[in-house]
Protein backbone atom coordinates (compact mmCIF):
# COMPACT_ATOMS: atom_id res chain seq x y z
CA UNK A 1 0.00 0.00 0.00
CA UNK A 2 0.76 3.36 -0.57
CA UNK A 3 1.31 6.39 1.61
CA UNK A 4 -1.76 6.77 2.24
CA UNK A 5 -3.40 9.86 5.08
CA UNK A 6 -5.63 8.38 7.27
CA UNK A 7 -5.42 10.26 10.74
CA UNK A 8 -5.35 14.41 11.99
CA UNK A 9 -4.15 15.28 15.73
CA UNK A 10 -2.84 18.05 17.66
CA UNK A 11 0.01 17.67 20.31
CA UNK A 12 -0.66 19.59 23.03
CA UNK A 13 2.06 21.59 25.26
CA UNK A 14 1.78 24.02 27.84
CA UNK A 15 1.78 27.25 25.52
CA UNK A 16 1.02 25.95 21.77
CA UNK A 17 -0.65 23.00 19.57
CA UNK A 18 1.15 21.05 17.31
CA UNK A 19 -1.04 19.88 14.48
CA UNK A 20 -0.09 16.78 12.91
CA UNK A 21 -0.56 14.25 9.95
CA UNK A 22 -0.43 10.88 9.92
CA UNK A 23 0.07 8.65 7.11
CA UNK A 24 0.59 4.84 6.40
CA UNK A 25 2.41 2.57 4.14
CA UNK A 26 2.78 -1.07 3.91
CA UNK A 27 5.54 -3.29 2.44
CA UNK A 28 4.39 -6.08 0.29
CA UNK A 29 6.98 -8.29 1.10
CA UNK A 30 7.67 -7.92 4.91
CA UNK A 31 4.11 -6.53 5.35
CA UNK A 32 5.25 -4.14 8.01
CA UNK A 33 3.36 -1.06 8.29
CA UNK A 34 5.27 2.82 8.41
CA UNK A 35 3.66 5.19 10.24
CA UNK A 36 4.29 8.75 8.84
CA UNK A 37 3.94 11.53 11.49
CA UNK A 38 3.99 15.05 9.50
CA UNK A 39 3.92 18.19 11.55
CA UNK A 40 2.10 21.48 10.15
CA UNK A 41 3.59 23.75 12.59
CA UNK A 42 6.81 24.89 10.92
CA UNK A 43 8.76 25.49 14.68
CA UNK A 44 8.19 21.65 15.43
CA UNK A 45 10.16 18.71 14.13
CA UNK A 46 9.37 18.63 10.62
CA UNK A 47 8.77 15.01 9.75
CA UNK A 48 9.19 11.51 11.64
CA UNK A 49 8.92 7.45 10.69
CA UNK A 50 8.12 4.78 12.59
CA UNK A 51 7.67 0.89 12.34
CA UNK A 52 4.75 -1.45 13.38
CA UNK A 53 3.41 -4.66 12.76
CA UNK A 54 1.98 -6.22 16.11
CA UNK A 55 -0.89 -4.18 17.83
CA UNK A 56 1.38 -3.50 20.83
CA UNK A 57 3.93 -1.51 18.56
CA UNK A 58 1.20 0.73 17.37
CA UNK A 59 -0.13 1.26 20.88
CA UNK A 60 3.72 2.31 22.06
CA UNK A 61 4.25 4.48 18.49
CA UNK A 62 0.99 5.82 19.54
CA UNK A 63 1.79 6.34 23.35
CA UNK A 64 5.41 8.17 22.55
CA UNK A 65 3.94 10.76 19.81
CA UNK A 66 0.80 11.51 22.13
CA UNK A 67 -1.65 9.70 20.09
CA UNK A 68 -5.41 8.34 20.89
CA UNK A 69 -4.62 5.04 19.22
CA UNK A 70 -9.07 4.39 19.78
CA UNK A 71 -8.84 7.37 17.45
CA UNK A 72 -6.52 6.25 14.94
CA UNK A 73 -7.89 2.83 14.98
CA UNK A 74 -11.40 4.06 14.54
CA UNK A 75 -10.32 6.10 11.42
CA UNK A 76 -8.83 2.89 9.88
CA UNK A 77 -12.07 1.45 10.21
CA UNK A 78 -13.84 4.10 8.62
CA UNK A 79 -11.72 5.04 6.05
CA UNK A 80 -13.44 2.33 3.55
CA UNK A 81 -10.38 0.62 2.32
CA UNK A 82 -10.48 -2.71 3.75
CA UNK A 83 -6.81 -3.53 4.39
CA UNK A 84 -7.23 -0.39 6.59
CA UNK A 85 -10.14 -1.66 7.91
CA UNK A 86 -8.73 -5.07 8.78
CA UNK A 87 -5.63 -3.26 10.56
CA UNK A 88 -7.88 -1.08 12.71
CA UNK A 89 -9.82 -4.10 13.80
CA UNK A 90 -6.67 -5.64 14.76
CA UNK A 91 -5.18 -2.71 16.80
CA UNK A 92 -8.43 -2.86 18.20
CA UNK A 93 -8.82 -6.52 19.00
CA UNK A 94 -5.43 -8.37 18.45
CA UNK A 95 -5.70 -12.14 18.68
CA UNK A 96 -2.92 -14.10 20.05
CA UNK A 97 -3.27 -16.83 17.81
CA UNK A 98 -6.02 -17.37 15.68
CA UNK A 99 -8.45 -18.41 18.03
CA UNK A 100 -11.40 -20.66 18.28
CA UNK A 101 -14.19 -18.54 19.54
CA UNK A 102 -17.15 -19.89 22.06
CA UNK A 103 -19.75 -20.20 19.71
CA UNK A 104 -23.40 -20.05 21.60
CA UNK A 105 -24.35 -23.50 22.92
CA UNK A 106 -27.39 -23.38 20.25
CA UNK A 107 -24.91 -23.95 17.26
CA UNK A 108 -22.91 -26.53 18.68
CA UNK A 109 -24.80 -29.32 17.22
CA UNK A 110 -24.37 -27.46 13.95
CA UNK A 111 -20.80 -27.15 14.40
CA UNK A 112 -20.33 -30.89 14.88
CA UNK A 113 -22.53 -31.74 12.23
CA UNK A 114 -20.49 -28.92 10.34
CA UNK A 115 -16.96 -30.51 11.14
CA UNK A 116 -18.47 -34.24 10.80
CA UNK A 117 -19.28 -33.23 6.82
CA UNK A 118 -15.42 -33.10 6.14
CA UNK A 119 -15.10 -36.45 7.90
CA UNK A 120 -17.01 -38.07 6.32
CA UNK A 121 -18.86 -36.57 3.71
CA UNK A 122 -21.89 -36.12 5.38
CA UNK A 123 -24.46 -33.57 4.59
CA UNK A 124 -24.01 -30.03 5.58
CA UNK A 125 -26.29 -29.17 8.57
CA UNK A 126 -29.01 -27.20 7.62
CA UNK A 127 -28.21 -24.37 10.53
CA UNK A 128 -25.27 -23.72 9.43
CA UNK A 129 -26.80 -20.70 7.31
CA UNK A 130 -28.02 -19.72 10.67
CA UNK A 131 -25.05 -19.67 12.14
CA UNK A 132 -23.49 -18.05 9.50
CA UNK A 133 -26.42 -14.95 9.79
CA UNK A 134 -25.48 -14.81 13.50
CA UNK A 135 -21.60 -13.92 12.47
CA UNK A 136 -22.71 -11.80 10.59
CA UNK A 137 -24.52 -9.82 12.75
CA UNK A 138 -24.01 -10.62 16.52
CA UNK A 139 -21.46 -12.67 16.15
CA UNK A 140 -19.58 -9.74 14.22
CA UNK A 141 -16.90 -9.47 16.36
CA UNK A 142 -15.87 -12.98 16.80
CA UNK A 143 -15.33 -13.31 12.86
CA UNK A 144 -12.97 -10.07 12.71
CA UNK A 145 -11.41 -11.39 15.51
CA UNK A 146 -10.62 -14.41 13.95
CA UNK A 147 -8.93 -12.58 11.45
CA UNK A 148 -4.90 -13.21 11.85
CA UNK A 149 -2.34 -13.23 9.02
CA UNK A 150 -4.59 -13.59 6.41
CA UNK A 151 -4.87 -11.54 3.16
CA UNK A 152 -7.36 -9.65 0.84
CA UNK A 153 -7.77 -11.26 -2.53
CA UNK A 154 -8.86 -9.65 -5.77
CA UNK A 155 -11.76 -11.60 -7.32
CA UNK A 156 -9.61 -12.11 -10.63
CA UNK A 157 -11.92 -13.92 -12.44
CA UNK A 158 -14.58 -11.78 -12.54
CA UNK A 159 -12.60 -8.77 -12.59
CA UNK A 160 -10.86 -9.61 -15.90
CA UNK A 161 -13.98 -10.55 -17.43
CA UNK A 162 -14.69 -6.31 -17.89
CA UNK A 163 -11.30 -5.27 -17.53
CA UNK A 164 -8.92 -8.28 -19.99
CA UNK A 165 -9.69 -6.56 -23.28
CA UNK A 166 -8.41 -5.57 -26.25
CA UNK A 167 -11.09 -2.41 -26.17
CA UNK A 168 -10.36 -1.54 -22.90
CA UNK A 169 -6.68 -1.52 -23.72
CA UNK A 170 -7.12 0.14 -26.81
CA UNK A 171 -9.33 2.71 -24.87
CA UNK A 172 -7.13 3.55 -21.90
CA UNK A 173 -3.87 3.85 -23.93
CA UNK A 174 -5.44 5.33 -26.81
CA UNK A 175 -4.73 3.55 -29.94
CA UNK A 176 -6.68 3.55 -32.83
CA UNK A 177 -7.57 0.02 -34.92
CA UNK A 178 -4.20 0.65 -37.02
CA UNK A 179 -2.74 -0.44 -34.23
CA UNK A 180 -1.79 -4.41 -33.82
CA UNK A 181 -2.39 -5.24 -30.12
CA UNK A 182 0.51 -8.01 -29.18
CA UNK A 183 0.40 -10.49 -26.33
CA UNK A 184 3.15 -8.20 -24.83
CA UNK A 185 0.67 -5.20 -24.59
CA UNK A 186 -1.97 -7.25 -23.27
CA UNK A 187 0.42 -8.75 -20.39
CA UNK A 188 2.05 -5.04 -20.14
CA UNK A 189 -1.59 -3.68 -19.68
CA UNK A 190 -3.12 -6.68 -17.02
CA UNK A 191 -0.11 -6.14 -14.85
CA UNK A 192 -0.51 -2.62 -14.28
CA UNK A 193 -4.07 -3.03 -13.86
CA UNK A 194 -3.73 -5.96 -11.44
CA UNK A 195 -1.11 -3.30 -9.21
CA UNK A 196 -2.89 -0.42 -9.65
CA UNK A 197 -6.27 -2.68 -8.11
CA UNK A 198 -3.87 -4.25 -5.00
CA UNK A 199 -2.44 -0.48 -4.24
CA UNK A 200 -6.48 0.53 -3.33
CA UNK A 201 -8.15 -2.17 -2.83
CA UNK A 202 -11.59 -0.63 -2.59
CA UNK A 203 -15.09 -1.79 -3.45
CA UNK A 204 -16.19 -5.40 -3.69
CA UNK A 205 -13.44 -6.73 -5.92
CA UNK A 206 -11.05 -7.07 -3.17
CA UNK A 207 -13.03 -8.53 -0.28
CA UNK A 208 -10.40 -9.71 2.88
CA UNK A 209 -10.32 -13.60 3.84
CA UNK A 210 -11.21 -14.86 6.64
CA UNK A 211 -10.56 -18.42 7.73
CA UNK A 212 -13.34 -18.82 11.09
CA UNK A 213 -12.21 -21.95 13.71
CA UNK A 214 -14.61 -24.34 14.55
CA UNK A 215 -13.55 -26.79 17.00
CA UNK A 216 -15.65 -29.81 18.54
CA UNK A 217 -15.08 -31.15 22.09
CA UNK A 218 -13.41 -34.30 20.37
CA UNK A 219 -10.51 -31.79 19.16
CA UNK A 220 -11.34 -32.62 15.53
CA UNK A 221 -11.75 -28.95 13.83
CA UNK A 222 -12.14 -27.16 10.84
CA UNK A 223 -12.22 -23.36 9.30
CA UNK A 224 -15.36 -21.36 7.74
CA UNK A 225 -14.38 -19.79 4.70
CA UNK A 226 -15.75 -16.19 4.35
CA UNK A 227 -14.80 -13.44 2.36
CA UNK A 228 -15.78 -10.18 3.52
CA UNK A 229 -16.98 -6.92 1.47
CA UNK A 230 -16.89 -3.37 1.41
CA UNK A 231 -20.11 -2.00 -0.39
CA UNK A 232 -20.34 1.48 0.41
CA UNK A 233 -20.62 2.14 4.06
CA UNK A 234 -21.78 -1.64 4.71
CA UNK A 235 -19.90 -4.93 4.72
CA UNK A 236 -21.31 -8.05 3.66
CA UNK A 237 -19.91 -11.53 4.14
CA UNK A 238 -19.89 -13.71 1.30
CA UNK A 239 -19.03 -17.75 2.68
CA UNK A 240 -17.71 -20.52 0.47
CA UNK A 241 -18.22 -23.45 3.08
CA UNK A 242 -16.43 -25.86 5.08
CA UNK A 243 -12.83 -26.26 5.18
CA UNK A 244 -10.09 -28.96 6.69
CA UNK A 245 -7.75 -25.73 7.80
CA UNK A 246 -6.74 -22.31 6.32
CA UNK A 247 -4.43 -23.88 3.08
CA UNK A 248 -7.63 -25.54 2.12
CA UNK A 249 -9.51 -22.93 1.88
CA UNK A 250 -6.93 -20.66 0.23
CA UNK A 251 -6.18 -23.46 -2.21
CA UNK A 252 -10.06 -23.39 -2.48
CA UNK A 253 -10.31 -19.56 -3.44
CA UNK A 254 -7.17 -19.94 -6.21
CA UNK A 255 -8.99 -22.36 -7.96
CA UNK A 256 -12.72 -20.26 -7.89
CA UNK A 257 -10.10 -17.38 -9.50
CA UNK A 258 -9.14 -15.24 -6.49
CA UNK A 259 -5.55 -13.52 -6.52
CA UNK A 260 -4.04 -12.56 -3.03
CA UNK A 261 -2.61 -10.10 -2.58
CA UNK A 262 0.27 -10.61 -1.30
CA UNK A 263 0.80 -13.04 -4.42
CA UNK A 264 -0.09 -10.98 -7.38
CA UNK A 265 3.11 -10.55 -8.63
CA UNK A 266 3.27 -14.48 -9.24
CA UNK A 267 0.86 -14.36 -11.45
CA UNK A 268 2.18 -16.08 -14.81
CA UNK A 269 2.00 -14.69 -18.26
CA UNK A 270 0.10 -17.23 -19.08
CA UNK A 271 -2.59 -16.80 -16.45
CA UNK A 272 -3.62 -13.49 -17.77
CA UNK A 273 -3.72 -14.49 -21.43
CA UNK A 274 -6.06 -17.03 -20.60
CA UNK A 275 -8.38 -14.66 -18.98
CA UNK A 276 -7.85 -12.50 -21.98
CA UNK A 277 -10.94 -11.43 -24.16
CA UNK A 278 -9.18 -10.94 -27.93
CA UNK A 279 -11.19 -9.20 -30.14
CA UNK A 280 -12.35 -10.74 -33.08
CA UNK A 281 -10.44 -10.09 -37.10
CA UNK A 282 -13.13 -8.29 -39.19
CA UNK A 283 -13.42 -10.71 -42.11
CA UNK A 284 -12.64 -8.78 -45.43
CA UNK A 285 -15.69 -8.54 -47.69
CA UNK A 286 -14.99 -9.60 -51.28
CA UNK A 287 -16.53 -6.94 -54.09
Amino acid sequence: MKKTLVFKYEIMSSVCEWPVEVSISQSKKSGIWTLYFDYVDPEAKAHEKHLAQTSEEFESVAEERNMDIDSFCQALIDSGNKELFELGTHIRNPPEMPMVSELPKKFWKTRDAAIEHLLSNSRLPTGLVDLQDWLATDGWDDLLAAWINEDVALNLKEWAAYKFSDSSLRDDEGHDDSVAITDQMRVDYAREAISYAVENSEGADSPSVHSFPIKRDDGRSAVLGCTVEIRGHGYIPQWHGVFADKDDFYRHMRAAGFLFHSEAEEIGDGGILALWVVEKKKKKTSK
